[in-house]
């Protein structure tokens, strides 16, 4: 999604609306996650499907949005306001531990299809709920400090010209528009 004409406030905006649309897609992923335990043993290789195809898309489109953080946002931040830079600091590793999350998912999910049994697989559909509560919720702070941090300072901190420039920056960046793509 290009943005044609900068507008103050605009560019905050656009990144909360895209942390936006990645919680609605994890909260999908969480709910679904809840409900696995309960469904009856002919539905749980579709839903099983379902949470799969869910925890990709959320996969693809919360990695295209830190890579946007690490390689737009962040960086601008630490050349026009460095007193941010360690608050940027711990954002890096909240990204990090974020990805080690969504590795565990995907791990947890595999083991759904490799257990030997019926038990094994309730613990497996137990863990991987759990660990899809814990991913939700870390991404849902994450995304709530980095906007009452970052983003406030992009109105208040930075001048017209500084905006205008990360406002290209973001603009000309391909991964915003797939962010984007999807506002189901």
């Amino acid at each position: 999604m290009k943005i044609s004409m900068f507008r103050s406030g605009e560019i905050r905006v656009f990144l909360e609306k895209n942390q936006v649309i990645i919680l609605q897609k994890a909260n999908q992923l969480l709910n679904c996650s809840q409900s696995l335990p309960y469904v009856g043993k002919a539905c749980l290789e579709v839903n099983l499907q379902k949470l799969c195809k869910m925890a990709e898309e959320i996969k693809n489109k919360l990695l295209l949005y830190i890579r946007l953080d690490e390689k737009i946002v962040f960086p601008f931040f630490e050349a026009h306001i460095p007193r941010l830079s360690p608050l940027i600091h711990i954002f890096q590793e909240e990204n990090k531990e974020i990805k080690k999350s969504l590795r565990k998912i995907n791990q947890t999910l595999k083991s759904i299809y490799s257990a030997e049994n019926a038990k094994e697989q309730k613990l497996c559909i137990e863990s991987v709920g759990e660990k899809i509560a814990f991913f939700y919720y870390l991404i849902q702070s994450h995304f709530e400090i980095e906007k009452k941090s970052l983003y406030m300072c992009i109105d208040q901190e930075l001048h017209s010209d500084e905006q205008s420039l990360l406002f290209r920056n973001l603009n000309n960046c391909g991964s915003v528009a797939s962010i984007m793509k999807d506002k189901r």
